[in-house]
């Protein structure tokens, strides 16, 4: 579920950006997702040299991916942004889930 959500936010970013003015629709379209996969690879990625640590990477993911929905949001795309909020959400409580501590 995690990394379809990845890629539904990055391909959101993409959606939201070429919706942008005229002027900008190329460069909103290719640099709002080109943002998030250099975030993501610096912060978020397993590897990341810089990840962000528990319990913390769980909730900066779903900031993310809040970004994503409110971006299809304000594309008009209100469906696309509440289903993306919502399955980011449970993603976020099953990942917390998953990782208690008993």
């Amino acid at each position: 579920m995690a990394f379809l959500l990845e890629v539904s936010m990055l391909a959101a970013f993409a959606y939201a950006g070429f919706h942008v003015a005229p002027p900008l629709t190329v460069v909103a379209g290719v640099g709002f997702p080109l943002l998030a996969m250099v975030l993501w690879g610096l912060f978020f990625a397993p590897r990341a040299g810089r990840r962000i640590p528990w319990p913390w990477l769980p909730l900066a993911s779903l900031g993310m991916f809040a970004a994503a929905a409110l971006a299809l949001a304000a594309a008009g795309e209100w469906l696309l942004a509440e289903l993306m909020g919502a399955v980011a959400l449970v993603n976020t409580v099953v990942s917390f889930w998953l990782r208690r501590k008993d």
